[in-house]
């Protein structure tokens, strides 16, 4: 198989372009996968098969990499034949050695169940996030409503302020985990409905860096993220905590959000002082520009809620009112319609409540979980050290944060990532909240990954890169069989790359019958094929081989019988380094190609 053979051969997609950035050639791929192929350089469909979404910034993409000569790299969602849109990465790069029709080379794959896995993660981390911040409510319920309130109002003013929207998300969770750290602050103090003392004060502005620690642990939040937990206290003038920045030394993420948190506590009702007017506050905020707040900010802010302080204030009236028990408040705060997992428990560890998304996933119904312990879901799979040491975070009352395999109702594996937070009322150990997001497609794409890097995905076999682990195994007496198959290329030419990749496949299917349990069996790329077997003389290498070329004529190919050449080589008689040997078995492998075998050349040996 020569070099373009291989090309073609590969299952992703390739392409060369010229110095104007006009397609000039496609490999099969794709043809195969968008149904387009073309007939002359660029009429190949490419911006036909882009979602119609991805054509403007792609495109735009290509241009600004063909105008400066920088390598290009783009994700995009490219339909296939069948019409479905699937994500892809496309990255190319001028040729060493460009000529008329080929300055530009570049490879397409297909990145889709990686991508709707992160957008299935982010989702799910932004709802965990929302619902730690919405466990402080739990407990601190003089401050209801609060965490998505504003929250809105900090994404209307990042908007206002031109904050780019990739920004916006991290000003999003910041703002949903800003008073975090206020779970570690005791009742005494976060409850008190006086004034504070001075001690008691220091305990309370501890809770931006104790948030700030907590959030950094769970280790896929933004420095961003983290600015807007850490300084939204904050002051322009310098008087803030915790460390005293001033002006522009504040992160801007933080000079928002603390406008807003302060307007929201200023027109909210608390245990020590009445709601004021929106007009009273309005006027607060202008006094405390340029010494509290950004004074930019703040007339941005003022003018973007305008009069709405009025619809604003009684919205937030009618909140403070209420003062349910905590099964009512929780739908209040529309677990129930959360995309995550949630579940509440006693002080023993007896399920009190869990939402839709819990019995959604699981297949449980409320009624068939509610009073039983959470570890019902475990089972065999569940690793004792997880179990360990969830035991000994809940024994210790600490806010645990674990990955660990738990079983739905029909027994399958549910990979749950758990954030719990013990809830204190007076003092005391209340309840249990845990947020379990999902992460079972994850987890199957991580082991997809790893299957990926250790197997050729044509044939299921094992592939050149695991080889390198098998260098420590060889123990025993082994034969090393290589193998190169005889006229693919014709099959490909005569009857497409489809048929062919069937022969690769219906080859792999045969190898691994004719090969023991003991045995292993590789595809090296193209048409050479690996088997590592463990004989117990050079007869049975020799054996072995001659039920391969027999099992490789049975194999139909609509071209004639299927042959191969073989070369073999044995450990340790003919040394031991793994990469020696494979060399050795492919140099006699061609003498068996070409012929020229003497006698113990053609039982396998030089």
């Amino acid at each position: 198989m020569n070099a373009l053979d291989f090309l073609e051969a590969l299952p992703i997609m390739l392409w060369t372009a010229r110095a104007d950035g006009v397609w000039t050639h496609v490999n099969p791929r794709w043809e195969t996968y968008t149904g387009y192929h073309g007939d002359a350089p660029g009429h190949y469909g490419f911006e036909a098969a882009l979602h119609p979404d991805d054509v403007a910034p792609t495109v735009t993409r290509w241009t600004e990499a063909v105008a400066t000569g920088t390598p290009y790299r783009a994700e995009y969602r490219l339909r296939r034949s069948d019409g479905l849109y699937r994500w892809h990465l496309t990255q190319g790069a001028k040729a060493p050695r460009p000529d008329d029709d080929v300055v530009w080379t570049g490879a397409c794959t297909d990145i889709h169940d990686q991508k709707v896995a992160e957008q299935e993660a982010r989702s799910a981390r932004e709802a965990a996030v929302r619902a730690l911040g919405l466990m402080l409510e739990v407990r601190d319920q003089e401050t209801k409503g609060h965490t998505d309130r504003v929250t809105n109002l900090a994404l209307r003013l990042g908007e206002a302020a031109h904050v780019p929207p990739q920004t916006l998300e991290a000003l999003r969770l910041g703002a949903y985990l800003h008073d975090i750290g206020k779970i570690m602050v005791p009742d005494a103090i976060l409850l008190k409905p006086g004034a504070l003392t001075t001690e008691e004060r220091q305990v309370m502005q501890e809770h931006v860096v104790n948030g700030e620690h907590f959030c950094a642990g769970l280790g896929f939040l933004t420095e961003e993220v983290l600015q807007v937990i850490r300084g939204h206290h904050e002051h322009w003038n310098g008087s803030g905590y915790p460390a005293g920045q001033q002006g522009a030394e504040i992160p801007m993420l933080a000079r928002i959000f603390a406008l807003v948190d302060v307007y929201d506590a200023l027109i909210s009702e608390r245990p020590y002082k009445r709601a004021w007017t929106p007009e009273a506050a309005r006027e607060e905020l202008k006094a405390q520009a340029g010494r509290q707040f950004d004074p930019e900010l703040t007339r941005v802010f003022l003018e973007m809620i305008g009069e709405q302080g009025t619809e604003l204030s009684a919205a937030t009236a009618r909140l403070n009112t209420a003062s349910a028990p905590l099964s009512e408040y929780i739908q209040t705060l529309a677990l129930e319609e959360s995309a995550i997992s949630v579940l509440i428990t006693d002080a023993d560890q007896r399920l009190v409540y869990v939402n839709a998304a819990f019995s959604r996933v699981t297949g449980y119904s409320r009624e068939e979980v509610i009073g039983r312990n959470p570890r019902f879901l475990q089972g065999p799979g569940t690793s004792s050290e997880d179990r360990k040491a969830l035991r000994e975070d809940l024994k210790a009352g600490r806010i645990t944060h674990q990955r660990i395999l738990n079983y739905n109702r029909a027994g399958e594996e549910l990979w749950f990532e758990m954030h719990i937070t013990p809830i204190f009322l007076q003092g005391r150990l209340a309840y249990w909240v845990a947020v379990q997001n999902d992460n079972s497609a994850q987890m199957a794409m991580q082991r997809k990954l790893e299957w990926t890097a250790s197997h050729d995905e044509l044939t299921g076999l094992l592939n050149r890169s695991s080889l390198n682990q098998m260098a420590d195994e060889l123990k025993d007496r082994q034969a090393l069989i290589f193998l190169d198959l005889n006229g693919l290329k014709a099959i490909n030419d005569q009857h497409g790359h489809g048929a062919g990749d069937k022969v690769l496949q219906l080859v792999a299917n045969t190898l691994l019958e004719q090969v023991s349990e003991n045995g292993k069996v590789f595809r090296l790329g193209g048409d050479e094929f690996l088997i590592l077997m463990p004989v117990t003389d050079e007869d049975s290498g020799q054996h072995l081989v001659a039920h391969l070329r027999q099992a490789l004529r049975a194999i139909p190919t609509g071209n004639g019988p299927l042959s191969g050449s073989f070369g073999v080589a044995y450990f340790p008689e003919d040394g031991q380094d793994l990469w020696r040997l494979i060399g050795l078995a492919d140099g006699r492998m061609y003498h068996d190609k070409l012929g020229h075998a003497d006698r113990r050349a053609s039982s396998f040996r030089s």
